[in-house]
């Protein structure tokens, strides 16, 4: 069954990218959606990752594509630093309304060429709607020490990541993979630090 925000995020008969993202975050309230069900934490790979980050104390967190922050609110904890970034400032607005004890910034991928360095960078289902995803994750590299994705890669995907084979090929190009888990072969998690060889920026 398609969801209302769909429409927003891929053209299902041109098989084509949208992304009006905000443009969904404004027509929430109007057309009563929750997009991507952000609020409904007990799905599988938010479970999951909550978990792998759970066992580390990071001491600054970035939450890239955080949405309306609400899992970038479960890694606030009273000795950490925790950024959400999401593209769609009307996303951002109703985050800093909901957590305001969390920073969080309008900001695309041009985010991750500044000198701001975290522990980790979390991308949770984001890099299908990233078409320099690779490039992307470059850049990622740079900025932190550890780095955590979930995706969901169905057969035949609109999406720019293609298989789970070419996202894993380009992210054990930065980091070492710690854990790697998929989930009904559609749904993968990926945790990994950054191979010792790799310099920090700055």
């Amino acid at each position: 069954m398609s969801q209302p925000y769909h429409k927003y995020v891929f053209d299902l008969n041109k098989r084509k990218f949208v992304g009006a993202f905000e443009e969904m975050y404004q027509m929430e309230d109007k057309e009563n959606f929750d997009s991507w069900l952000q609020e409904d934490l007990n799905h599988l790979t938010k479970q999951l990752a909550k978990t792998l980050l759970d066992r580390h104390s990071f001491t600054s967190i970035c939450d890239f594509g955080c949405g309306k922050g609400a899992f970038t609110q479960l890694l606030k904890k009273a000795n950490n630093q925790v950024t959400g970034v999401d593209i769609s400032s009307a996303a951002i607005k109703k985050a800093r309304a909901k957590h305001p004890e969390i920073q969080f910034v309008v900001g695309d991928t041009e985010f991750f060429k500044t000198d701001q360095q975290f522990d980790i960078v979390i991308a949770l289902e984001v890099f299908s709607y990233l078409e320099n995803w690779r490039a992307v994750l470059a850049d990622i590299s740079n900025c932190c020490k550890y780095f955590l994705i979930s995706l969901y890669i169905p057969p035949n995907p609109i999406g720019f990541v293609k298989s789970f084979d070419e996202l894993i090929f380009e992210i054990s190009t930065y980091f070492t993979l710690k854990t790697k888990l998929i989930a009904n072969d559609e749904c993968l998690i990926v945790f990994g630090e950054k191979h010792k060889s790799m310099p920090n920026k700055n």
